[in-house]
């Protein structure tokens, strides 16, 4: 097998070598529309569901059979004014194991995806002798909305209701080696990491800039940091960066944007993730580049952010991350915050007052307390 067959391999000659790599991620979507939805909901009692037809998935060599089920009035007692959905794993092989990601909406009349709830696959939901009976989101659809005059027609148009399921599949880790052919030519490679670093070496040399970021000095307030950037790298990275640069405002005028309620090194932080896509020491500024993530509408970095902070929460710093959530509308990580204190909930006796200021959060906080109390109750019966 020659080297053009074998792949990537590490970035200098030698006589032999090994390269560990990571396969492409696996997408899959799959529609269900279903007619005359307004006499399910009406027709179709709490706890019972209809399905839709299976769907396979192939994943690195695997095939997996998935299928929908539908709660028109909810699954449990507690989501009967909700549809409910339910991603169910139908069949797969007792060897295979993978991680992922789903995501849950509907289409609107208008084509946009409305409703949309995410939820993670772990590689330890699929090992073997633990089977993954599935991925629900109970309050997936308020009744509400749905007979909200004007409101249904643009999610039912013609009572007709389709639901968006979207599946990733994580690649797997493979390893390949192999030693160099005397005389082989290496050929001419562009790839990702370079270009990472010839824009990280353009944000660093400020060469060809023509707009400056200004923010307050955190040793001197009476100073500024001016940090020379690049309108079209800003304006391609942040539709809010572009709306600013677009039209006749004072920033694009000036050549100027102050950013004053960021601290600097999250500003920092936020223009290196722009240019060369890269965040380093994730674990400690996910806090921070949340909130800069979500004022400067870049959905790819909120979304590794809510992803690190609901992997690391802790009792530390679970409070501070679902007052941020709830602030920044981060629906992942506030539903993984609300979990891990309720499940935690004799570590924060003494916490409470920290919530005087918020008695909305307080009131799910019950709320999820309660759900969690009754489903304990069923169990025991």
């Amino acid at each position: 097998m020659d080297e053009d067959k074998k792949g990537k391999k590490p970035p200098i000659e030698t006589a032999s070598w090994c390269y560990r790599d990571k396969e492409e991620d696996v997408h899959h979507d799959f529609a269900w529309t279903i007619t005359n939805f307004s006499r399910k909901i009406n027709g179709v009692p709490n706890g019972e569901y209809i399905e839709s037809d299976k769907f396979n998935v192939s994943a690195h060599g695997m095939d997996l059979e998935w299928q929908l089920c539908l709660y028109p009035s909810g699954k449990d007692s507690e989501d009967e004014d909700h549809v409910s959905i339910l991603l169910e794993l139908v069949s797969r092989s007792l060897t295979f194991t993978f991680s992922g990601r789903i995501e849950f909406s509907v289409v609107s009349e208008a084509g946009e995806k409305v409703f949309r709830k995410k939820k993670s696959i772990k590689e330890s939901d699929t090992q073997i002798g633990r089977p993954m009976f599935g991925l629900l989101a109970a309050k997936f659809i308020p009744h509400s909305l749905l007979k909200m005059e004007g409101q249904s027609s643009q999610i039912m148009p013609e009572d007709k209701l389709t639901v968006l399921c979207e599946i990733t599949i994580d690649g797997k880790d493979v390893q390949q080696s192999g030693k160099s052919q005397q005389g082989a030519k290496v050929p001419f490679k562009i790839c990702l990491e370079k270009l990472s670093f010839d824009f990280s070496k353009l944000y660093q040399n400020s060469q060809f800039s023509d707009v400056t970021i200004i923010c307050n000095d955190p040793n001197d307030k009476e100073k500024v940091v001016r940090i020379p950037v690049h309108k079209a790298i800003l304006a391609s990275r942040s539709p809010v960066f572009e709306a600013m640069f677009s039209y006749s405002m004072a920033e694009s005028e000036r050549n100027e944007v102050k950013i004053i309620d960021i601290n600097l090194g999250t500003v920092k932080d936020m223009l290196n993730y722009m240019y060369t896509g890269k965040i380093e020491d994730l674990n400690t500024r996910s806090i921070n580049l949340l909130e800069a993530a979500d004022k400067y509408q870049l959905s790819e970095l909120k979304e590794i952010c809510e992803e690190t902070l609901s992997a690391n929460l802790s009792v530390d710093n679970s409070l501070e991350c679902l007052l941020m959530a709830d602030l920044h509308n981060a629906t992942e990580l506030k539903n993984a915050a609300v979990k891990f204190i309720v499940e935690h909930s004799v570590d924060f006796v003494d916490e409470i007052d920290k919530f005087k200021e918020y008695p909305d959060l307080i009131a799910e906080l019950f709320k999820a307390m309660a759900r969690g109390s009754a489903s304990k109750r069923r169990k025991l019966s």
